[in-house]
């Protein structure tokens, strides 16, 4: 239950100016209503979107930070896009910026480009199954050092579920996300977007060593991608270039094992809709005019509802009927109920082979081992 790290890149565009509501609602599938800050312009509320190709195909799943500017309207925002893990670098800033134009009213900052953001960005989660287990983290190793100006932010009020704060002075900027890259059945806590135009300060390589000091036994594990790949996986949470491959290109001969070490996407897949990836929380279904979205009502209104579902297999060794045998080779009880479910028959021998029908030829289903191919219909 110690406060842990995920060390997988992602990406981060900030959107300034005057259109950043019409942005934000043509280019995702949700709908982006007042911040909830009230008078106070540096607390916002978290929107999670799905980016779409025309085709209504999911791209990426999009974390959306806005805040009412100072002195405007609430209809005067600007907002940090955050990308999947996977997603990392510029790639979403080179894909949305080409189509930016004038009459749109705003100006996009590839954050992760220290060159044209004007200043280094670091984006880090402290995750754990417990939120009192993640406050303490941040508020032992993460807040203290931070550095505004002369003092830290050691007394800053963390942002609620679903909320996001920002707390900014001269040459340093922090915008704290009360989410994290998994679902809240894995885990919960803050993402931290750390963005200073002074390198020589460098808190974000201060709150760093702090979170991964190995004296430290305090201190949280660092997860990388193997890691944070397994806990998605655990609690079905699909992935950038594997479940989610809206832009895989499907003429790419690239090693999909390794798909991860690019920013490109292979073909890796079938193209899903959010819908089929169990992302509905990301659409607004009562939203029209945005990327994709034609594809996506279609899909709403068909009667005969997903032509797919994204589903997780879970293989429990122990417990796998089409190979539980005994001590003595032969199937057991078990075996002879699901043979009697299907119609079959228990071939005597110790092979352990259930026959399907009595034309049929024998089957020659069996437990997968290591190194099997697998073929899910």
């Amino acid at each position: 239950d110690d406060g842990v790290d995920v060390g997988v890149g992602v990406g981060v565009v900030k959107v300034q100016g005057s259109g950043v509501r019409q942005f934000l609602e043509g280019k995702l599938s949700n709908s982006f209503g007042p911040s909830n800050g009230g008078n106070n312009n540096n607390l916002g509320r978290v929107v999670d979107a799905c980016l779409l190709t025309p085709r209504g195909r999911a791209v990426d799943r999009i974390t959306v930070a806005p805040f009412t500017c100072d002195g405007g309207d609430d209809d005067a925002m600007e907002a940090y896009m955050i990308t999947s893990p996977g997603h990392g670098g510029s790639a979403l800033f080179n894909r949305l910026d080409p189509f930016v134009f004038p009459m749109d009213g705003v100006k996009l900052v590839d954050m992760m480009n220290a060159a044209a953001g004007g200043c280094s960005t670091r984006v880090f989660t402290v995750a754990a199954t417990k939120m009192k287990n993640v406050r303490d983290t941040v508020h032992k190793l993460v807040l203290p050092n931070i550095q505004l100006g002369d003092a830290s932010i050691g007394d800053v009020a963390l942002p609620k579920r679903g909320q996001c704060t920002r707390i900014s002075s001269g040459s340093i900027e922090v915008v704290v996300l009360a989410s994290t890259f998994l679902p809240e059945c894995i885990c919960t806590g803050y993402t931290f977007i750390i963005s200073e135009k002074d390198a020589s300060s460098s808190s974000s390589a201060k709150v760093w060593d702090a979170l991964t000091a190995e004296q430290n036994e305090e201190a949280p594990v660092e997860l990388g991608p193997l890691e944070w790949d397994t806990l998605r996986i655990e609690g079905g949470w699909p992935a950038y270039g594997w479940e989610m491959t809206g832009d895989a290109d499907p003429s790419s001969t690239a090693d999909t094992d390794n798909a991860r070490e690019d920013t490109a996407v292979v073909g890796v897949g079938t193209k899903a809709s959010p819908l089929e990836l169990h992302l509905h929380s990301t659409i607004d279904e009562s939203k029209g005019c945005y990327l994709g979205q034609e594809a996506v009502a279609a899909l709403l209104k068909n009667k005969r509802g997903m032509p797919r579902n994204l589903y997780s297999v879970v293989f429990q060794d122990d417990e796998n009927a089409y190979n539980d045998n005994d001590s003595s080779g032969t199937m057991n009880d078990d075996s002879n109920a699901l043979a009697a479910l299907l119609g079959a028959s228990v071939d005597g021998s110790s092979s352990g082979i259930i026959n399907i029908g009595a034309d049929s030829e024998d089957s020659v289903a069996r437990q997968p081992l290591p190194g099997d191919k697998l073929f899910v219909l």
